[in-house]
């Protein structure tokens, strides 16, 4: 699992690879002056896109930081509101950002975790989003509002838009009304969500079988989390966690 920690005493802000299984955390990149930020990780898991800067849309950047190596490059230098997400492939990536007047969906083309080319607008006035999951295909999702505290699942025919089965709750008997943050792996054969009511931990459910796996977070990493994604091969997770102190 890839997280973000920030240190009060040493006044820093870093990323790494968190093992799950033993709790232990390889640096990749550590930034002085501690800086808020907002982080996508690729589909590959080699690129890891972080919105940073404190103040507004002017003040704002993404930097895109190879996983492997730590470097790191500026891929939009103003003007941003948030990361959203990549596209499948790693070489297009999409951000929200009100250069044009109003809160709109950008795109950049990106050739080995570089900008190739300008950004582009892809849809303009989209107002208060939470970015949900980009399919194989290309195509992306959000809700608007704030997310629902129980996750559901549901089958439906993307094509026509109808709904084959009726909402249901993933996991009803697992801490009703403090499940968070669902996220698809990326074959789609489970969805994991969080729990973030005492010891933090991670849930995945198959959707095969219904076979359920718990991930506790150890304590020192117990603040809220922020946001997480699955690497390619489904063995670690990728996530921020808030945090006074290392």
């Amino acid at each position: 699992m890839l997280t973000q920690v920030w240190s009060g005493e040493e006044g820093s802000t870093a990323i790494g690879w968190l093992e799950v299984k033993t709790g232990t955390m390889k640096e990749i990149k550590r930034w002085k002056p501690a800086s808020q930020m907002t982080m996508r990780l690729s589909w590959s898991g080699r690129y890891l896109a972080c919105r940073l800067g404190k103040g507004g849309e002017s003040q704002r950047k993404i930097s895109v930081i190879d996983t492997e190596s730590g470097s790191d490059t500026i891929l939009i230098e103003r003007e941003v509101q948030d990361v959203v997400g990549w596209f499948p492939g790693d070489e297009s990536f999409l951000f929200s950002s009100s250069r044009s007047g109003a809160t709109g969906l950008w795109g950049i083309s990106l050739r080995d975790g570089k900008p190739a080319g300008e950004p582009e607008l892809l849809k303009s006035n989209v107002g208060e989003i939470s970015p949900y999951t980009f399919t194989r295909e290309g195509s992306f999702y959000y809700t608007e509002g704030k997310p629902s505290e129980d996750v559901y699942v549901a089958t439906v025919d993307f094509q026509t838009g109808e709904i084959l089965e009726r909402p249901r709750r993933l996991a009803p008997d697992r801490m009703p009304g403090l499940q968070s943050h669902p996220v698809w792996s990326k074959d789609g054969q489970k969805l994991m969500f969080v729990v973030q009511q005492g010891q933090r931990r991670f849930i995945s459910v198959s959707m095969a079988g219904g076979e359920r796996k718990e991930f506790p977070v150890e304590e020192a990493f117990s603040s809220p989390l922020q946001q997480y994604d699955w690497s390619q091969d489904g063995a670690r997770r990728a996530g921020g966690f808030g945090r006074s102190a290392v």
